[in-house]
């Protein structure tokens, strides 16, 4: 299983051969250790001698981040919103703890050994199922760092050889002991609509943001999201310089990558967010109430954020059909399948002022009763 709970449970330091992770199949492995999941803990239940261990008493929750050298020592923005965030928050719901202004959870990251997870052969060299030297969590800066801080109000435990105060060193020292624990996160593939609205309430909440949309008479400002490497809007600044005339707004050029709360914090005043199909558009969450997405999909694009961002607010998008359109650089993208593209300036438009005028339809509420904004 992905997800397994277990009461009260230890968990034991790394200190030498004794606790070492073997693959299932290795004839070291012993079920009797009841390794959790895919046996990236050594988890026991509390045992006879263990009864003096002061245990703590809030949830604790042992998860993996899509951590990887591959991209330069980084994580999807994406993928960690929707694969590691999202089913945190349903761990936080199922423990009740979702509605609380004060989040006491236990949150142990580590990143996998991939080369572990491989099918175990005889006589081949198995590490440890947790990569204990993985430099995931050295930059407190980083988002993922930034943002599972928010998650709780209690320090983050990253599983990290580095962390000291978490497993203690040297022989005879005692388990970590809980509770109660979550080894993995819920499989949530296909969220409810409430489920994400929730979501996107309690990150804002975290994150001390106001829950109206952008005020009446505030600047009219449309975010267009900036790409760098695949699926380009080749003709942005046209369709941008369109957008001012036919709106009256203001573009902003949104080059995410800054800093988690600078990106945020770039969002909150936005009538509309406008960008091609990548993860930048995530920040969606992050949009006031009212305020929509518009995706600007490459030819044979597919939808990826309609699911996780329409519950939150207006979702829209125009769709490029037209192949003649698309540019492909086959040194980074040889199947073609994420090509530049040349928006058919007319067509985009016309869903951009759309919800342009979405936005601004709390607006034209308030005017009708006959009265101002409270």
């Amino acid at each position: 299983p992905s997800f397994c709970t277990a009461s009260p449970i230890a968990v034991i330091p790394r200190i030498g051969s004794a606790i070492e992770l073997y693959h299932p199949k290795s004839p070291q492995f012993s079920e009797a250790r009841a390794v959790s999941a895919i046996r990236n803990w050594n988890v026991t239940t509390k045992a006879r001698g263990w009864s003096a261990l002061n245990c703590t008493r809030g949830p604790s929750f042992f998860f993996t981040v899509p951590y990887s050298e591959l991209i330069g020592g980084g994580v999807n923005y994406y993928q960690f919103h929707f694969d590691v965030l999202l089913p945190l928050f349903v761990a936080f719901t199922r423990h009740g703890m979702s509605q609380h202004e004060v989040i006491e959870a236990y949150l142990y990251p580590a990143v996998s050994n991939l080369e572990w997870v491989a099918e175990w052969k005889p006589n081949a060299e198995t590490g440890p199922a947790i990569d204990w030297a993985t430099h995931a969590f050295d930059d407190l800066g980083a988002f993922w760092m930034r943002i599972l801080a928010l998650m709780t109000d209690l320090p983050l435990r990253p599983m990290a050889g580095s962390n000291k105060k978490v497993f203690p060193s040297g022989g005879g020292s005692a388990p970590v002991c809980h509770l109660n624990g979550a080894f993995g996160l819920p499989s949530v593939e296909h969220p409810s609509p409430p489920v994400v609205r929730r979501f996107a309430k309690f990150l804002r909440s975290r994150l001390g943001l106001s829950p109206e949309p952008v005020p009446c008479d505030h600047e009219d400002i449309i975010g267009f999201v900036k790409r760098t490497n695949r699926r380009i809007i080749l003709n942005e600044v046209d369709l941008a310089e369109a957008v001012e005339l036919a709106t009256g707004a203001r573009v902003r050029w949104l080059d995410f990558g800054s800093g988690f709360d600078l990106d945020v914090g770039r969002v909150q005043d936005l009538r509309v967010m406008v960008g091609g199909q990548g993860s930048g558009l995530t920040n969606g969450l992050y949009l006031p109430s009212e305020s929509p997405v518009v995706i600007l999909y490459q030819y044979g694009g597919w939808d990826v954020f309609e699911e996780f961002l329409k519950p939150r607010g207006p979702l829209l998008w125009w769709t490029n059909s037209n192949a003649s359109a698309s540019v492909c650089n086959q040194s980074i993208d040889p199947l073609c399948d994420s090509p530049d593209t040349l928006v058919d300036i007319p067509e985009a438009l016309a869903v951009i002022v759309r919800a342009f005028e979405l936005s601004k339809s709390h607006c034209n509420k308030t005017r009708k009763l006959g009265g101002g904004e409270l």
